[in-house]
């Protein structure tokens, strides 16, 4: 049977839900078993999807971060051309 099911389910697909598991472990315990829902259950929901949303979006994230470092990087360094530019002609 589980062998079944992995030549069905992609991993890209399956690693995502087994990151959910927990989550959705808490939820059945609240609404089947009436377990309280603290604060901590709330703030552990938030990691959980937190870390999913990073996962699922990571390339787009590091290809934002990689352009504003470059951006960065480019504004840096003109300005320190233009300081340069600055001092020589103070000489």
């Amino acid at each position: 049977m589980s062998t079944c099911l992995l030549v069905t389910i992609k991993a890209e697909v399956s690693k995502h839900a087994l990151n959910i598991m927990p989550l959705v472990g808490v939820v059945l315990g609240v609404t089947l078993l009436g377990e309280d829902f603290a604060f901590r259950e709330a703030f552990g929901a938030v990691g959980i999807l937190g870390g999913v949303y990073i996962l699922t979006h990571s390339r787009q994230i590091m290809r934002r971060m990689d352009q504003r470092l470059i951006r960065r990087a480019r504004e840096l360094a003109a300005a320190r051309r233009q300081a340069a530019e600055k001092e020589s002609r103070r000489d």
